[in-house]
């Protein structure tokens, strides 16, 4: 909280510091607009990413589209497909962004899509971006978990019950090294 709000009284000294400004400008209500989805506050999160949106080009498009994209895309107007489409358009466009990064991109568009109820869409979206982020190995992180698993919401949605089980068998997120999942024998259960 402390750091947004000194974050709030800084930027309007750096936009009246003028157009040099403007990354760190753009940077900073993006990081503005990524606490208020922390939050779950779409309503707040929107404007700042917006406005981070409105001055960016090329790849410095990609962290606001993807912000507002899961900003919107519970809103059922195809907006948030929208905004990640475009992140994903640029992030493939002779792009200098590594294949494992593209596929984040391409999660979010998958996400956008199951959400708007393209279920066949989104699972070809997410094997595509499995093998973007190197197949279904043994080692993950929190990218390949995130993929997987929606993958494997996307394959059960999409009648293939087989491949879901699979692909939420490979999440692996009890194995991560240093995760902060509780062991066995220190679990404690939910109250639920």
């Amino acid at each position: 909280d402390e750091g947004e709000a000194a974050v709030r009284r800084g930027l309007p000294l750096l936009d009246a510091a003028g157009p040099e400004f403007a990354i760190d400008v753009r940077r900073a209500r993006v990081t503005l607009g990524e606490a208020a989805l922390q939050r779950f506050d779409t309503a707040a999160a929107i404007p700042d990413l917006e406005r981070a949106l409105a001055g960016a080009t090329g790849l410095e498009r990609i962290r606001p589209l993807m912000g507002l994209s899961r900003a919107t895309m519970f809103d059922g107007d195809g907006v948030g497909v929208r905004y990640a489409e475009e992140a994903l358009r640029i992030a493939s466009e002779d792009s200098p962004l590594a294949r494992k990064q593209r596929a984040v991109v391409r999660t979010q568009y998958a996400r956008a899509l199951l959400n708007a109820g393209r279920n066949q869409d989104a699972y070809r979206e997410l094997k595509t971006g499995l093998k973007e982020q190197g197949g279904l190995t043994l080692k993950v992180n929190a990218s390949d978990i995130a993929t997987r698993s929606d993958l494997a919401i996307a394959a059960q949605l999409s009648g293939d019950e087989g491949a879901a089980r699979n692909y939420l068998a490979y999440t692996g997120a009890g194995r991560m090294a240093d995760s902060p999942f509780g062991r066995a024998q220190q679990l404690e259960l939910p109250a639920c």
